[in-house]
């Protein structure tokens, strides 16, 4: 299929879910109070920046690249909390 064709065929669909990210992953390990707090960080208004986020999770023994973060708020991962 040339370059042509897929523009032609229009974007791909949805993505399918698939296996957790890190970001994900440090989600499923937190609990309750924890958790919430966890997704409310990520979320995309809560002023934290994508660092901010990274040492702190650091600190709870979650290494995360900042970069990760990033994806994972932009919904570029798979997650299914992307």
């Amino acid at each position: 299929m040339t370059l042509a064709d897929r523009y032609a065929a229009g974007p791909p669909g949805p993505r399918r879910p698939g296996p957790s990210c890190t970001v994900g992953r440090a989600i499923t390990a937190f609990k309750g109070a924890d958790r919430e707090a966890l997704l409310g960080m990520l979320h995309p208004d809560s002023g934290w920046g994508h660092e901010e986020i990274a040492e702190t999770l650091a600190d709870y023994g979650h290494s995360i690249l900042a970069g990760t973060i990033s994806r994972h708020r932009r919904g570029g991962c798979r997650c299914e909390f992307g």
